[in-house]
């Protein structure tokens, strides 16, 4: 009988033990096995990153859509989740938001809050024909705009000096990044959180991929600006 209940045990934490492998073996499948993102391409890290971070999903065919653009208020959302801020919060009323932009006006839209908190923070500012941009695909100039106004906003000191302004004509099209634009890019390219093409390009109006998205993000962790990323 005692013999009998030492088997038992033994295949319980055994079944125990199984169980829990195939767990997680079954959660990095889902979180970052996408059959279009190739072990061998350039972005393969910061796409398993950002997807097991949950920074940036799959969508629901179970791809992730490497070459697909994103668009503007998705990019915010991203923002917020990576700052881990508590958008229930009151003073993220989307009715801020719907009162500033034009074409914000659905305070159920599941991107309504974290615009209002992006534009409470100061991290987003709009265009100035008054609208936000829903649906616009965010440009690789607006996402260093926003990273660069949202640690301005968690009280960083970010120090953009003339010689980082002047190394962006080391691009070629250095000369096309919009004036709004350029302490924000000066700084993310001095951090090593944006580089330029192969060919010397930096492509300041182009649309981000969503490969390149996850790559700027990957590359803040990995030169520790990430961690000062926090809820404000």
């Amino acid at each position: 009988m005692k013999r009998l209940k030492q088997i038992t045990s033994l295949l319980l934490c055994l079944a125990l033990v199984t169980s829990i492998f195939a767990f997680n073996t079954s959660a990095l499948d889902v979180i970052g096995n996408f059959p279009d993102v190739s072990k061998n391409a350039w972005y393969y890290d910061a796409v398993s990153y950002c997807a097991q971070e949950r920074f940036i999903t799959g969508y629901a065919n179970g791809k992730f859509g490497p070459t697909d653009s994103i668009q503007r208020q998705d990019f915010v959302v991203i923002l917020a989740r990576i700052a881990e801020v508590n958008l229930n919060k009151s003073k993220y009323n989307p009715s801020s938001v719907i009162s500033k932009f034009k074409d914000v006006n659905d305070s159920n839209a599941y991107y309504a809050r974290a615009l209002a908190w992006g534009e409470i923070e100061g991290i987003v500012k709009g265009y100035d024909n008054g609208r936000f941009g829903v649906g616009d695909p965010v440009t690789r100039e607006q996402i260093c705009v926003f990273i660069f106004r949202y640690l301005q906003s968690t009280g960083e000191g970010l120090v953009v000096t003339s010689s980082m302004r002047t190394a962006l004509s080391n691009f070629k099209d250095g000369g096309r990044i919009s004036s709004f634009a350029i302490d924000a890019v000066a700084w993310c390219k001095y951090k090593e959180v944006v580089n330029g093409t192969a060919d010397g390009y930096f492509n300041p109006t182009k649309s981000a991929l969503r490969c390149e998205v996850a790559k700027i993000i990957y590359n803040a962790c990995q030169n520790d600006i990430i961690n000062s990323w926090k809820d404000i």
